[in-house]
């Protein structure tokens, strides 16, 4: 028989933060085994197998809300599974920021997209987020400024509005995608013209 079941399961619990995601020091999942994060403020889940976490550098995506479950499946042929968590990341609330600041001026003019090829990129370090498109021969493009000097981790499509104090949203782990790092090529020299990925 071929079964699976589940071995361990861990509630992480932050408490009040909008988002949460974790990073594993290190884990083997053998060939049919596999790890689930589900969001217990949605719903939200994302499995991982051998070569999913592998393909997102052992981080998960991100959840909202600041508890998740964690839930290890093995599968009796799989020997030495295990799973080793290294941080985790919580999201602060824009709420604590003194007053905003807009390069908008004193009116706001924007309009909401729900243009699917638009997506939110999102640096490993957090330091900065940008916007990446799919362009007509399934590329993504983006500046060159977001991939100069640190890393793009993850991009997210169908993204749902910020709260009113700014707060970022995560749409559902099926709708962020982690950047395959070979894949990038980008200039950014600071001069006109020549800041793309």
């Amino acid at each position: 028989s071929n079964s699976v079941e589940l071995v361990w399961n861990e509630i992480v619990d932050v408490g009040d933060v909008p988002w949460i995601r974790i990073e594993f020091a290190d884990g083997y999942l053998g060939n049919s085994s596999f790890l689930e994060i589900i969001s217990l403020l949605d719903g939200a889940t994302q499995r991982f197998d051998a070569v999913s976490l592998s393909e997102w550098r052992n981080s998960s995506a991100f959840f909202n809300g600041g508890k998740i479950e964690l839930r290890l499946f093995v599968n009796q042929k799989d020997e030495g599974v295990f799973i080793n968590l290294k941080d985790v990341l919580v999201g602060t609330s824009s709420s604590n920021n003194p007053g905003l600041e807009s390069i908008c001026g004193t009116e706001d003019n924007r309009v909401a997209s729900t243009d699917p090829a638009v997506g939110r990129l999102l640096t490993t370090s957090l330091s900065s987020g940008c916007t990446g498109w799919i362009v007509e021969n399934g590329k993504l493009v983006t500046a060159g400024h977001c991939a100069d000097g640190g890393v793009i981790g993850v991009i997210q499509f169908n993204v749902p509005q910020s709260t009113s104090s700014g707060t970022m949203q995560h749409p559902h782990p099926d709708h962020q995608y982690s950047v395959n790092q070979q894949s990038i090529t980008y200039q950014y020299t600071g001069s006109l013209g020549y800041d793309w990925a």
